[in-house]
């Protein structure tokens, strides 16, 4: 698949609802997997810091257990994440129905395949990639890629940002 580009990213953005506009912004910001976006709570946030345990990693290295400064913008973002929906979890939503799902501790928790469909979706109606074809096209895992890219354009680590215990990851 091919990376975002930023005005490609703002368009899709421009789609989505409140939820997945916080989800985009908080993968753009902390550099994280999919899932791990997913499983942020609200208790996870503690002394100016964001800790996040990386589901791929957290049995392998150490370099899976991130504490993430929380800056003024992503203090933004967490902020917005705060709604009229009591939640646990940072992104979140009052799905149509309320029902049990397998997997699921709480009804508001988004899972992985619902995510990535509602973000197809804002990129479809925001028809930023049309030159590409479907399977070229980026998808949410490629806002991390785009992440560290910007990080590393900034001169920043990426590796210690993405949780990777090696360059070469």
């Amino acid at each position: 698949r091919k990376r975002h580009t930023v005005e490609g990213l703002k368009a899709i953005r421009e789609q989505c609802p409140a939820w997945l506009k916080n989800a985009i912004d908080l993968a753009l910001i902390t550099a994280q997997r999919r899932g791990d976006i997913l499983d942020m709570k609200f208790e996870d946030v503690q002394d100016g810091y964001l800790y996040v345990v990386q589901n791929k990693t957290e049995k392998a290295s150490d370099a899976g257990w991130l504490k993430i400064k929380v800056t003024a913008q992503l203090g933004e973002v967490l902020s917005r994440c705060r709604d009229d929906i009591l939640s646990p979890y940072l992104i979140h939503r009052r799905p149509e129905r309320k029902k049990k799902r397998e997997g699921k501790d709480h009804w508001t928790k988004i899972d992985e395949r619902f995510l990535t469909r509602a973000f197809k979706d804002a990129r479809d109606a925001a028809g930023c990639y049309r030159d590409l074809k479907e399977e070229e096209m980026p998808g949410f895992h490629e806002v991390r890629a785009l992440s560290l890219h910007l990080y590393k354009r900034a001169g920043k680590d990426g590796q210690k940002i993405a949780g990777h215990a090696t360059e070469g990851m």
